[in-house]
């Protein structure tokens, strides 16, 4: 209830004795204040009113000019208090609201990398940019997988972005830091997570013929030149589109063989998969996007690498989110795609597979150039 309405009950006898003499405490006090404010603040100009017609006028006459100027004087204090007070109220709220509000509110309008997406089911939840950069990395960028990111808003749609590694082949862990603002994203140390290069992969189902290390024989040579020590990243190249469930076989299941698929869509970069490359720490809509994240065991992942039909809904599961989200693609500076005829080809077609990748040591790669379809190896350092 207002005091508003308190004092209605007052004046209307409503109230008992004790809520009475709350509000007559209240009164005296409110009265006592504008008294100190009258008694303490001065109005020349109505203190002269009557001045200089003492001579002329009865005493009765200039007492009741005086009671009267006193009575305005007093009034127009009040309302000069009240106004001091609901103007400063309202400078208050404004300070308030573009101090706290405003920024978050302003905020809404652009791509929140906090927003939560889902949870599991043992209340963990699942950051719209974390689920975002496990799908963009798993798709275009082989041998660098992130599905953590930590964002520290600043409102007015700024953000200060970590995106820490969790996983390593190599067993080296970096980190890429950046600023989101209203969409634009930053990094500061972009050559971690970049794009293979165009010609990555050569031959049927690329748009390439030649390679980045020359011929196929010097291509094959250099691998002879590695260091044992080190770990590389390398684009092996088929002589032929091939079936991901014969492949598999050929190669054994490995969860860390990334795989390039045809689209039938001309792209900038190789677009592909990992059959295991899972996380259990995300959660999503996995009614609208069915095995987005391979995730497991190692028996279940085994079960799921060796299923192509598994792989196909994981694959498709990716580019419906892609199309899903196309600001995710503005952000990383993916050019447009016809997702919808790549989603149709797909369901057609099934997986075919025109090279895969592999981050490994000097020896491992030595044994995947073997492979009889292999005609071409790409090698570089691993991040």
């Amino acid at each position: 209830m207002t005091f508003r309405e308190i004092l209605k009950l007052y004046e209307d006898g409503r109230l008992d004795e004790s809520q009475r003499q709350t509000v007559e405490s209240e009164i005296e006090k409110h009265d006592a204040i504008s008294d100190y404010l009258y008694n303490h603040t001065h109005i020349p100009e109505l203190d002269e009113l009557g001045q200089g017609t003492e001579d002329a006028v009865p005493d009765s006459e200039i007492d009741d000019a005086r009671r009267f100027t006193q009575m305005v004087n007093k009034s127009i204090r009040r309302a000069f208090v009240k106004m001091g007070i609901v103007v400063g109220s309202v400078i208050f709220a404004a300070v308030l609201l573009v101090i706290f509000v405003l920024p978050g509110l302003v905020s809404q309008f652009y791509y929140n990398p906090n927003q939560v997406v889902a949870t599991s089911s043992n209340d963990i939840d699942t950051t719209r940019m974390s689920l975002d950069l496990a799908v963009f990395t798993e798709l275009f960028v082989p041998g660098t997988h992130r599905d953590r990111v930590i964002a520290e808003a600043e409102g007015y749609g700024r953000y200060q972005i970590s995106i820490p590694q969790t996983l390593s082949i190599t067993g080296n862990f970096t980190t890429v830091t950046g600023k989101l603002e209203r969409n634009d994203l930053t990094l500061y140390n972009p050559d971690l997570l970049t794009f293979p290069t165009g010609n990555a992969f050569i031959g049927p189902g690329t748009r390439h013929d030649q390679g980045p290390q020359g011929s196929a024989e010097e291509a094959f040579a250099r691998l002879q030149t590695l260091d044992e020590k080190q770990m590389y990243t390398a684009y092996f190249s088929l002589d032929q589109l091939m079936d991901y469930e014969t492949l598999c076989n050929d190669l054994g299941a490995a969860s860390d063989l990334w795989y390039a698929v045809y689209t039938e869509f001309a792209a900038n970069s190789a677009i592909g998969f990992y059959p295991g490359m899972g996380s259990n720490i995300l959660t999503w809509d996995e009614e609208r996007y069915p095995l987005l994240r391979t995730t497991g065991n190692a028996d279940t992942l085994d079960l799921l690498m060796q299923d192509p039909d598994a792989m196909k809904a994981h694959f498709l599961s990716m580019l419906r989110y892609m199309q899903d989200y196309p600001q995710l693609g503005q952000m990383f500076d993916w050019g447009p795609t016809n997702w919808d005829a790549a989603i149709q080809y797909i369901e057609e077609n099934g997986l075919q597979i025109y090279g895969f990748c592999a981050t490994a040591d000097k020896e491992t790669l030595l044994k995947l150039s073997e492979y009889p379809h292999v005609s071409y190896v790409y090698t570089v350092h691993a991040k």
